[in-house]
């Protein structure tokens, strides 16, 4: 029995865990630097309305940042959803396809092997295995 040897949680990742983390931790940290730098660039004028203005312009204020930092958010949902698309495309979009075909060689239907796309990052290491199963498989059905 091969030892086992115990995987450590938070010091090693292999690089498609890389693009998993970065795409949850990604977005966060982004709108995060842009309410810093918002609030560094508008320190002054926001402490300024609020200490030496009414309250109807620091709602008048308020209206009109809340402009800007909603379009913001909004355009960085968008990033964040077409990125997470992308990512999860390149990562495990395949699968579907590549159970198709496989069906088709257990069926008996096809005897070609599986073929990966060049965005197929997770598959094309899958496939080679997946392969020389197949070539077993379909040899000894003949």
């Amino acid at each position: 029995m091969p030892n086992k040897r115990s995987r450590k949680i938070f010091t090693t990742s292999n690089k498609y865990q890389t693009q998993i983390i970065l795409l949850t931790f990604f977005p966060p940290l982004v709108i995060c630097l842009f309410f810093a730098g918002f609030m560094s660039i508008m320190y002054k004028e926001l402490t300024a309305v609020l200490l030496y203005n009414s309250p109807a312009d620091l709602a008048r204020q308020v209206s009109q940042w809340s402009v800007l930092i909603v379009g913001v958010l909004c355009a960085l949902f968008i990033f964040a959803l077409m990125w997470a698309f992308i990512v999860s495309r390149s990562l495990v979009g395949a699968f579907g396809r590549i159970i198709r075909e496989m069906d088709e060689v257990i069926d008996g239907r096809s005897k070609k092997l599986l073929g990966a796309r060049n965005d197929d990052h997770l598959a094309n290491e899958l496939l080679k295995r997946i392969n020389v199963l197949a070539k077993h498989y379909i040899e000894g059905k003949k």
